[in-house]
């Protein structure tokens, strides 16, 4: 790991970098839609998620550059709760991070008011797992999106 690990408020200026990084083949083999993702629609995502109040998205970053975007989504009969979507950048795999990111991460979402943080993970995806795992992540039943049953982790952000 090169020095600390930073959060930033991710910005449209990060829209290409999050692009490579989403097209990446084992970021698509591990998501719930494995289908490529055009420039057109990735630009447009990334716009309205900048734009939703109910989505916030940051950049973490540390001296040797950005190395992952982090993604709280609200639940509307949740507002306590949030989805946490992770997507750390392929040539930073291995090293880590994943841990140092989501405890950073869970911070910055307690410091917001967030109490509880969801990440819903494929089941093959041993790596994330293991991450969330290390991080304080509890796995609390398995659910299904689409034909495939995913695994749900929790943190309750009061009582870490």
């Amino acid at each position: 790991m090169a020095g600390p690990v930073t959060l930033r408020t991710a910005s449209l200026a990060d829209c290409e970098l999050v692009f490579d990084w989403a097209n990446d083949p084992v970021t698509r083999a591990m998501s719930f839609n494995q289908a490529q993702i055009t420039r057109a629609e990735h630009v447009a995502w990334f716009a309205a998620s900048l734009d939703d109040e109910r989505r916030q998205m940051f950049v973490a970053e540390d001296e040797a550059g950005a190395l992952a975007l982090v993604r709280f989504s609200a639940y509307e009969h949740r507002p306590d709760a949030a989805e946490i979507g992770i997507n750390l950048a392929p040539q930073r795999r291995g090293q880590g991070l994943g841990r140092a990111v989501l405890e950073l991460a869970s911070t910055e979402a307690a410091r917001r008011g967030i109490r509880r943080l969801i990440a819903r993970i494929r089941p093959e995806n041993a790596a994330s797992q293991r991450a969330f795992q290390r991080a304080g992540y509890e796995l609390r039943a398995e659910e299904p999106i689409g034909e495939i049953v995913a695994l749900r982790y929790e943190i309750d952000l009061q009582n870490r």
